[in-house]
This record gives C-alpha cells, structure tokens and sequence, in this order.
C-alpha cells in the first residue's frame, strides 16, 4: 500500500494569498465542500480517480454519483481563492492545480455532469 500524501507543499502558498476555505474531500466526499459555505462548487477538471475506486464501484454495483458522494474520488484537499490567488497558489506548489470555480446559486456540488446535494 502506499501511504497517503500529505498537503504540505500548499500550506505556505495558501497563507501568502487570500485563501477564502479550505476542506478535506474525505468521509462524505464531495459534498464536504458545501462545509466551505452555502455556494455552488463547480468541479469541471477533478484529479484522476485512483484505481481503487473503479473496483469499488464495480464489486459493489455503485452509481457515479454516490461514489462522488462517498468518496474523494482522488482529489483528498480542496481550497477556495480568488482566481488570480488560485493561480498564483498553483504556480508555487508541486502538485496544486484549479480543478473548477465557486458560484452563486443554490448549494450544490457538481462534479462534471452529476449534481451533489
């Protein structure tokens, strides 16, 4: 097995900019970003799902959306900034990245095509 990353490498950046909230995508999945505050969160480009999940959801005949409402699906930590904050934070960490954007509108994750609630 091999062992879970830890953020580190954001931490610094993501105190040098106007860092908004932040959450873990664990035990609840996606729907732990509705933690971050009563927004929309559109995810359009998560991380890739670890190979672990796909059996999951195969052994265990799951839907799409509720492995995204269980599981991170392969994105652990989530932060929200401005959009020039964000891609600054991108550009000084490893393994950062803008993987979608926070809206107005009725709360709600939505990853791709499925609607969190």
């Amino acid at each position: 097995m091999t062992p879970t990353r830890i953020y580190t490498d954001v931490l610094g950046p993501l105190r040098e900019h106007e860092t908004h909230a932040a959450a873990h995508v664990t035990g609840g999945g996606w729907t732990n970003l509705t933690r971050m505050g009563a927004h929309r969160y559109e995810i359009s480009d998560p991380f890739d799902a670890q190979p672990v999940f796909e059996f999951v959801q195969q052994e265990g005949s799951v839907d799409d959306e509720e492995m995204h409402r269980t599981f991170n699906m392969g994105t652990g930590f989530v932060a929200a900034l401005p959009a020039t904050d964000a891609e600054a934070v991108v550009e000084e960490s490893e393994d950062a990245r803008i993987i979608g954007a926070v809206t107005d509108g009725e709360e709600c994750v939505a990853v791709r095509d499925l609607e969190l609630e």
